[in-house]
Protein backbone atom coordinates (compact mmCIF):
# COMPACT_ATOMS: atom_id res chain seq x y z
CA UNK A 1 0.00 0.00 0.00
CA UNK A 2 2.79 2.35 0.80
CA UNK A 3 3.89 2.16 -3.22
CA UNK A 4 0.61 4.02 -4.03
CA UNK A 5 0.65 7.61 -4.77
CA UNK A 6 -1.85 9.32 -2.75
CA UNK A 7 -3.05 12.27 -5.52
CA UNK A 8 -3.36 9.74 -8.20
CA UNK A 9 -6.12 7.68 -6.09
CA UNK A 10 -7.72 11.02 -4.87
CA UNK A 11 -8.23 11.24 -9.34
CA UNK A 12 -10.80 8.48 -9.24
CA UNK A 13 -13.23 10.82 -7.36
CA UNK A 14 -12.91 12.73 -10.52
CA UNK A 15 -14.62 10.25 -13.22
CA UNK A 16 -17.89 10.16 -9.98
CA UNK A 17 -19.21 12.97 -11.07
CA UNK A 18 -22.60 11.45 -9.63
CA UNK A 19 -21.38 12.04 -6.20
CA UNK A 20 -19.83 15.19 -4.01
CA UNK A 21 -16.25 13.67 -2.68
CA UNK A 22 -14.28 16.17 -0.36
CA UNK A 23 -11.42 16.35 2.25
CA UNK A 24 -11.21 19.26 4.85
CA UNK A 25 -9.00 20.05 7.87
CA UNK A 26 -9.75 20.27 11.58
CA UNK A 27 -10.92 23.45 10.72
CA UNK A 28 -13.38 22.45 7.99
CA UNK A 29 -11.53 24.18 5.10
CA UNK A 30 -11.50 22.37 1.99
CA UNK A 31 -9.01 20.53 1.38
CA UNK A 32 -9.23 18.61 -2.00
CA UNK A 33 -12.59 18.61 -3.26
CA UNK A 34 -13.15 16.04 -6.85
CA UNK A 35 -14.80 17.32 -10.13
CA UNK A 36 -18.63 16.17 -9.00
CA UNK A 37 -18.33 19.54 -6.11
CA UNK A 38 -16.97 21.74 -8.43
CA UNK A 39 -19.81 21.12 -11.15
CA UNK A 40 -22.31 21.48 -8.08
CA UNK A 41 -21.05 25.11 -7.35
CA UNK A 42 -20.26 25.64 -10.61
CA UNK A 43 -16.82 26.00 -9.99
CA UNK A 44 -13.92 25.46 -12.14
CA UNK A 45 -10.58 24.64 -10.84
CA UNK A 46 -9.39 23.88 -7.40
CA UNK A 47 -8.02 26.98 -6.79
CA UNK A 48 -11.36 28.02 -5.84
CA UNK A 49 -12.46 25.83 -3.55
CA UNK A 50 -9.23 25.33 -1.80
CA UNK A 51 -9.28 26.47 2.01
CA UNK A 52 -12.79 28.07 1.48
CA UNK A 53 -15.42 26.70 4.69
CA UNK A 54 -18.82 25.30 4.27
CA UNK A 55 -20.30 28.93 5.20
CA UNK A 56 -18.31 30.75 1.73
CA UNK A 57 -20.35 27.80 -1.05
CA UNK A 58 -23.54 27.29 1.02
CA UNK A 59 -26.20 29.26 2.89
CA UNK A 60 -25.82 29.73 6.71
CA UNK A 61 -28.82 27.66 7.76
CA UNK A 62 -27.40 24.92 5.47
CA UNK A 63 -23.09 25.11 6.13
CA UNK A 64 -24.85 25.39 10.42
CA UNK A 65 -25.29 21.57 9.91
CA UNK A 66 -22.53 20.77 7.94
CA UNK A 67 -20.54 22.31 10.70
CA UNK A 68 -21.88 20.22 13.43
CA UNK A 69 -21.95 16.77 12.02
CA UNK A 70 -18.35 17.71 11.26
CA UNK A 71 -17.92 18.32 14.74
CA UNK A 72 -19.31 15.30 16.23
CA UNK A 73 -17.74 12.75 13.63
CA UNK A 74 -14.22 14.66 14.69
CA UNK A 75 -15.01 14.79 18.57
CA UNK A 76 -15.99 11.59 18.58
CA UNK A 77 -14.08 9.76 16.02
CA UNK A 78 -17.29 8.02 14.42
CA UNK A 79 -18.10 7.19 10.88
CA UNK A 80 -21.39 9.17 9.69
CA UNK A 81 -23.22 6.98 6.98
CA UNK A 82 -25.81 7.68 4.88
CA UNK A 83 -26.99 10.50 6.40
CA UNK A 84 -30.24 12.20 4.66
CA UNK A 85 -29.83 15.75 4.02
CA UNK A 86 -30.72 19.32 2.16
CA UNK A 87 -27.32 20.01 0.25
CA UNK A 88 -27.41 23.35 -2.06
CA UNK A 89 -26.39 24.09 -5.51
CA UNK A 90 -25.21 27.31 -7.12
CA UNK A 91 -28.40 27.96 -8.63
CA UNK A 92 -29.70 28.36 -5.10
CA UNK A 93 -32.10 25.47 -5.11
CA UNK A 94 -31.94 22.91 -3.07
CA UNK A 95 -32.08 18.61 -3.19
CA UNK A 96 -32.12 16.12 -0.65
CA UNK A 97 -28.85 13.98 -0.34
CA UNK A 98 -27.21 10.55 1.48
CA UNK A 99 -24.06 11.82 3.33
CA UNK A 100 -21.26 9.90 4.59
CA UNK A 101 -18.30 11.35 6.86
CA UNK A 102 -15.43 10.00 8.32
CA UNK A 103 -12.65 11.10 10.78
CA UNK A 104 -9.07 11.59 8.99
CA UNK A 105 -6.31 10.45 11.13
CA UNK A 106 -2.17 11.24 11.04
CA UNK A 107 0.02 8.94 11.47
CA UNK A 108 0.07 9.07 15.20
CA UNK A 109 -3.61 8.18 15.16
CA UNK A 110 -5.01 12.00 15.80
CA UNK A 111 -8.04 13.08 14.13
CA UNK A 112 -6.44 16.06 11.96
CA UNK A 113 -9.87 16.30 9.42
CA UNK A 114 -12.57 14.53 8.21
CA UNK A 115 -13.35 12.97 4.05
CA UNK A 116 -16.92 12.63 3.50
CA UNK A 117 -18.97 11.96 -0.10
CA UNK A 118 -22.85 12.57 -0.73
CA UNK A 119 -25.42 12.10 -3.46
CA UNK A 120 -28.77 12.98 -4.59
CA UNK A 121 -31.63 10.88 -3.99
CA UNK A 122 -34.12 9.86 -6.22
CA UNK A 123 -37.56 10.85 -5.53
CA UNK A 124 -38.29 7.44 -4.54
CA UNK A 125 -35.89 7.19 -2.23
CA UNK A 126 -36.80 10.35 -0.96
CA UNK A 127 -40.31 9.53 -0.14
CA UNK A 128 -38.46 6.57 1.50
CA UNK A 129 -35.69 7.82 3.06
CA UNK A 130 -37.48 11.18 4.52
CA UNK A 131 -41.25 11.08 4.77
CA UNK A 132 -41.81 7.54 5.10
CA UNK A 133 -45.41 7.78 7.40
CA UNK A 134 -45.16 11.21 7.43
CA UNK A 135 -45.67 11.37 3.21
CA UNK A 136 -49.62 12.01 3.31
CA UNK A 137 -48.76 15.26 5.68
CA UNK A 138 -46.65 16.47 3.55
CA UNK A 139 -48.49 16.02 0.16
CA UNK A 140 -50.92 17.69 2.03
CA UNK A 141 -48.53 20.47 3.02
CA UNK A 142 -47.76 20.83 -1.01
CA UNK A 143 -50.72 20.63 -1.68
CA UNK A 144 -52.33 23.26 0.47
CA UNK A 145 -49.39 25.75 0.86
CA UNK A 146 -50.88 28.30 -0.82
CA UNK A 147 -53.11 29.13 1.88
CA UNK A 148 -52.51 29.31 5.94
CA UNK A 149 -51.57 26.08 7.44
CA UNK A 150 -51.80 24.82 11.12
CA UNK A 151 -50.33 22.48 13.22
CA UNK A 152 -53.38 21.67 14.30
CA UNK A 153 -55.36 20.86 11.17
CA UNK A 154 -52.09 18.77 10.37
CA UNK A 155 -52.13 16.67 13.38
CA UNK A 156 -55.61 16.12 12.40
CA UNK A 157 -55.12 14.75 9.04
CA UNK A 158 -52.31 12.52 10.59
CA UNK A 159 -54.52 11.66 13.22
CA UNK A 160 -52.30 12.46 15.97
CA UNK A 161 -52.21 15.02 18.74
CA UNK A 162 -50.13 18.03 18.24
CA UNK A 163 -47.36 16.97 20.08
CA UNK A 164 -47.39 13.76 18.99
CA UNK A 165 -47.07 15.36 15.46
CA UNK A 166 -44.34 17.79 16.49
CA UNK A 167 -42.23 15.62 17.86
CA UNK A 168 -42.57 12.89 15.04
CA UNK A 169 -41.89 16.10 12.69
CA UNK A 170 -38.50 17.14 14.53
CA UNK A 171 -37.18 12.93 14.58
CA UNK A 172 -37.55 13.16 10.96
CA UNK A 173 -37.29 16.59 9.69
CA UNK A 174 -34.96 17.96 12.52
CA UNK A 175 -37.18 20.80 12.58
CA UNK A 176 -41.02 21.40 13.91
CA UNK A 177 -43.86 21.52 10.86
CA UNK A 178 -44.49 25.27 10.95
CA UNK A 179 -40.82 25.59 9.75
CA UNK A 180 -40.97 23.37 7.74
CA UNK A 181 -43.60 24.44 5.77
CA UNK A 182 -41.43 27.59 5.28
CA UNK A 183 -39.05 26.16 4.37
CA UNK A 184 -40.95 24.69 1.50
CA UNK A 185 -42.10 28.08 0.21
CA UNK A 186 -39.10 29.64 0.37
CA UNK A 187 -37.39 26.92 -2.02
CA UNK A 188 -40.72 27.22 -4.20
CA UNK A 189 -39.97 31.04 -4.43
CA UNK A 190 -36.37 30.79 -5.42
CA UNK A 191 -37.63 28.08 -8.06
CA UNK A 192 -40.42 30.70 -9.06
CA UNK A 193 -38.38 33.27 -9.06
CA UNK A 194 -35.09 31.94 -10.98
CA UNK A 195 -37.94 30.68 -13.76
CA UNK A 196 -40.07 32.93 -14.38
CA UNK A 197 -41.02 37.01 -14.57
CA UNK A 198 -44.03 36.68 -12.15
CA UNK A 199 -44.10 39.76 -9.70
CA UNK A 200 -42.78 39.57 -6.11
CA UNK A 201 -46.44 39.77 -5.09
CA UNK A 202 -47.93 36.84 -6.84
CA UNK A 203 -45.02 34.95 -5.89
CA UNK A 204 -45.79 36.13 -2.22
CA UNK A 205 -49.09 34.68 -2.52
CA UNK A 206 -48.70 31.35 -4.31
CA UNK A 207 -46.37 30.48 -2.10
CA UNK A 208 -48.50 30.73 0.85
CA UNK A 209 -46.99 34.10 2.54
CA UNK A 210 -49.66 36.68 3.34
CA UNK A 211 -47.96 39.40 1.02
CA UNK A 212 -44.61 40.43 -0.62
CA UNK A 213 -43.30 42.29 2.15
CA UNK A 214 -43.54 39.60 4.80
CA UNK A 215 -41.43 37.36 2.29
CA UNK A 216 -39.04 39.55 1.84
CA UNK A 217 -38.26 39.87 5.20
CA UNK A 218 -37.79 35.92 5.98
CA UNK A 219 -36.50 35.30 2.44
CA UNK A 220 -33.56 38.08 3.02
CA UNK A 221 -33.27 36.22 6.78
CA UNK A 222 -33.03 32.56 5.42
CA UNK A 223 -31.50 33.48 1.83
CA UNK A 224 -29.18 36.31 2.77
CA UNK A 225 -30.68 38.46 -0.19
CA UNK A 226 -33.69 40.08 -1.37
CA UNK A 227 -35.76 38.19 -3.58
CA UNK A 228 -35.24 41.32 -6.05
CA UNK A 229 -30.90 40.94 -5.54
CA UNK A 230 -32.22 37.12 -5.32
CA UNK A 231 -34.11 37.02 -9.60
CA UNK A 232 -31.27 39.26 -10.93
CA UNK A 233 -28.23 37.31 -9.55
CA UNK A 234 -29.69 34.56 -11.56
CA UNK A 235 -31.96 35.95 -14.07
CA UNK A 236 -31.09 35.25 -17.49
CA UNK A 237 -28.65 32.18 -16.47
CA UNK A 238 -30.88 30.39 -19.17
CA UNK A 239 -30.19 27.10 -16.33
CA UNK A 240 -32.84 24.30 -16.37
CA UNK A 241 -33.86 23.31 -13.23
CA UNK A 242 -37.14 21.16 -13.98
CA UNK A 243 -35.24 17.70 -14.11
CA UNK A 244 -33.66 17.74 -10.62
CA UNK A 245 -35.21 20.04 -8.63
CA UNK A 246 -36.70 18.55 -5.16
CA UNK A 247 -38.76 20.70 -3.20
CA UNK A 248 -38.53 20.18 0.91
Amino acid sequence: MNLLDENHCLALYDYMLEIQFWIKDKQGRYMHVNQGLLKNYALSSLDQVIGKTDFDLSADYLADRYVKIDKKVMEEGVVIANEVELVGQYDGIVNWYSTTKMPLRNSKGEIVGTAGYNHELSSGQVSHAIYGEMGEIIDFIKEKIDRSITVGELAEKACLSVSALERQFKKRFKMPPLQYVKRLRLNMACEILMTTDKSISEIALECGFCDHSYMTKIFTKTIGMSPRKYRNKFWGSNIDNSSNTHFI
